[in-house]
């Protein structure tokens, strides 16, 4: 059960200096702008509505794992971090990084507080925060199918990639990110389905994604030289083609097709 205010490195309450900021793996070309709030399109939002009443709020994640706050820990992410709900969303990218990921409080007896997400385990958790506040505005129980086989392509798509290159934390943490992502791209087919919905046949398409995906693992066990003998080769391409296999059962529609191939280009 995850929690960030029971974690000092991620977020403290009653601490007195800021935790030390951890830089995050990021693309080169992306500016990244931090603890400066950069967007005020969240002003007018009523906050009082994601308040919870309740005196511990759970929130589950992926594989069943949880955030867990007390109502005054919930509540204060809510009043210092609108981006989280915003009226009008962007990627989660663009929300994290655009936007502020410390707060400093001060409470009723004048002790300083000190949330935080500043590290890589801390931005984990603001996107799942994320999706649980963008699912509310999508409508679960309305796209809860589209939304489930999306996470389960990106999931596949994270799980080949850490196979390939033999684990390492940068696809542990995006797996933990998956929900923000899949998320946005519900928000962005709930208002756009019409740019989705092709009516012609797929097949061809999906068959030239999946083969790249096949040439790729083809390519990369070739020169891979942790593994010794055909014999050994040809087990590894077996194991990472089944995953290939269950990315293209799931590729049933052009919303499927087009995702993954913008979630696989854009991360990996």
């Amino acid at each position: 059960m995850k929690s960030i205010f029971c974690i000092p490195a991620i977020l403290v309450f009653g601490c007195n200096n800021p935790s030390p900021q951890k830089d995050s793996n990021i693309r080169l070309d992306t500016l990244v702008v931090r603890n400066t709030t950069v967007r005020d399109a969240n002003l007018n939002v009523d906050k009082s509505k994601f308040y919870t009443s309740q005196d511990t709020i759970v929130i589950s994640t992926l594989e069943n794992d949880t955030l867990k706050y007390s109502k005054r820990e919930f509540n204060a992410i809510v009043d210092n971090f609108p981006a989280l709900y915003s009226e009008y969303p962007e990627s989660p990218d663009v929300t994290f990084y655009g936007n502020k990921t410390y707060a400093d409080l001060v409470d009723t007896l004048g002790n300083n507080d000190h949330i935080s997400f500043n590290s890589e385990f801390g931005q984990d958790i603001y996107y799942e925060l994320y999706a649980y506040f963008l699912k509310q505005k999508n409508g679960e129980s309305q796209y809860a199918t589209r939304r489930n086989k999306l996470i389960r392509i990106y999931k596949d798509i994270d799980d080949i990639f850490d196979r390939l290159n033999y684990g390492g934390t940068y696809y542990g943490h995006q797996y933990s990110r998956i929900e923000g992502y899949a998320e946005y791209d519900i928000y962005c087919y709930s208002r756009r389905a019409d740019f989705f919905d092709k009516t012609y046949d797929i097949s061809n398409q999906r068959k030239l994604y999946i083969a790249s995906i096949r040439q790729l693992i083809i390519d990369e066990v070739k020169v891979d030289t942790n593994i010794n003998g055909e014999k050994e080769k040809a087990a590894r391409k077996k194991k990472l083609f089944a995953i290939v296999t269950d990315i293209e059962k799931e590729i049933t529609d052009n919303f499927y097709l087009k995702m993954a191939q913008g979630f696989q280009y854009e991360h990996y």
